[in-house]
């Protein structure tokens, strides 16, 4: 819980002091008390980039631990289970030489094998312009897990990804022309929820 000043245009928070949460009992142990509290951290992910070269591009990326900056010293050598609970990913075309056609973005969570047509037209996905034009500042997607075996809680010392993010396109599919260059640019947030203490 944290308290807030606002002066002017400016605010502040500090943390509240709290008594804790009994854990454990001599005599009775009730449900509250006999597992540790969950503890929810939003970490931001490294960049990512998809490279487009001659209208083309086939990346995947894996939304996982292994995005995030020192996870063993900072968050495994803490927590004994995670899960990864959502994601908020931005996605910005950058230097893109030769603008024409679109680039596909979508989500998988079965599958880490790269994009192809087939895979493209089979699922929602976010069709981001390749042109100077009517091109927002980034666009975005959005996770949650859609299987409740994703969330399950995974060991700390083990990476497991929950769903790939997958950026397609190819001059025939999603008519770009065989000169179009640049790159994709991927930033972007987990949502952790962590169980116990190592």
């Amino acid at each position: 819980m944290w308290g807030s000043i606002r002066l002017g245009g400016f605010s502040a928070q500090f943390p509240q002091p709290r008594i804790p949460r009994l854990l454990g009992s001599d005599r009775d142990l009730p449900a509250g008390n006999s597992v540790y509290p969950k503890v929810r951290i939003d970490v931001p992910i490294a960049p990512q980039v998809a490279t487009l070269v001659s209208g083309a591009v086939a990346a995947v990326v894996a939304l996982d631990t292994s995005l995030i900056a020192n996870w063993s010293t900072r968050f495994a050598s803490l927590f004994k289970e995670y899960a990864i609970v959502g994601a908020a990913l931005e996605l910005r075309p950058n230097n893109i030489a030769v603008t024409a056609g679109i680039v596909a973005a979508f989500l998988d969570e079965k599958s880490n094998a790269a994009p192809s047509q087939a895979d493209m037209q089979d699922r929602p996905k976010l069709d981001m312009t390749c042109g100077p034009l009517f091109v927002p500042r980034a666009y975005r997607i959005k996770w949650m897990p859609g299987d409740l075996l994703d969330l399950d809680y995974t060991s700390s010392a083990t990476n497991y990804t929950p769903v790939w993010l997958k950026i397609f396109s190819s001059v025939a599919a999603t008519y770009t022309t065989a000169t179009t260059t640049g790159q994709i640019l991927v930033t972007g947030t987990l949502a952790l929820e962590f169980r116990g203490y190592a």
